[in-house]
Order: structure tokens, then sequence, then C-alpha cells
């Protein structure tokens, strides 16, 4: 399972968030299965990639960027809260709920 880092905060100057969002595009098109009828997305029950989460939020269209390509994705993802965890990661988080979420006892939060 391959490991991504969403360690920075989501504002739009830096790039940070589309290019996280990029990387992850790459891995589920990198799971597209080609046959002569066509290509499809392989059915998987299990999480793709480990998201590991130490990030203070930024702004409300980052997060909301995030929000819609995890809630359109075809597949699961497994976070992993390990640092801080505030602002919109927490409200990214609450409004996706996901399936598969471990919560470190390090991780620190400012509501």
């Amino acid at each position: 399972m391959k490991n991504f880092y969403l360690d920075f905060n989501m504002n739009k100057e830096d790039g940070k968030t589309a290019q996280f969002i990029g990387e992850l595009e790459e891995l589920e098109e990198s799971l597209l299965v080609s046959t002569e009828e066509g290509n499809y997305y392989p059915i998987v029950e299990e999480p793709i990639a480990n998201i590991f989460v130490d990030s203070t939020g930024g702004e409300n269209r980052m997060a909301a960027m995030l929000y819609e390509f995890f809630k359109n994705s075809k597949y699961q993802y497994q976070f992993t809260i390990i640092g801080n965890f505030s602002s919109n990661a927490i409200l990214l988080l609450l409004a996706l709920n996901p399936k598969y979420i471990k919560i470190m006892r390090q991780c620190m939060s400012i509501i």
C-alpha cells in the first residue's frame, strides 16, 4: 500500500493541494485495467493508500477540492492522524466520515 502525506496547509498559493490531488489521481489511474472491451476500474474492498495527516487546515476552497476528490473517488483510503489536526483538516474528515481512520495518541488538535 502506498503512503501519502497531507502535511501542509491547504493554500492555493503554494500549489501543494493540487499536487497532492494529482499524485492521488496518478495512483488511481495506475489501477485502471485495459481489456479488449474497454477500460475499467477494478473493485477493491481494501484501502488503496495510507494518507498520513499532519495539517492545521487552510483555505475553505482547497479543503473543498480535496473533499470533492475523495467523495467522487471509486476507492477507499486509510487516514492516519499523526500530528497537528485542526480547522479545515478536521472539517474535511468529518465531512468524509471515512471508513478507515486511525487517530494516533500523539496528535494534537485545536478546535
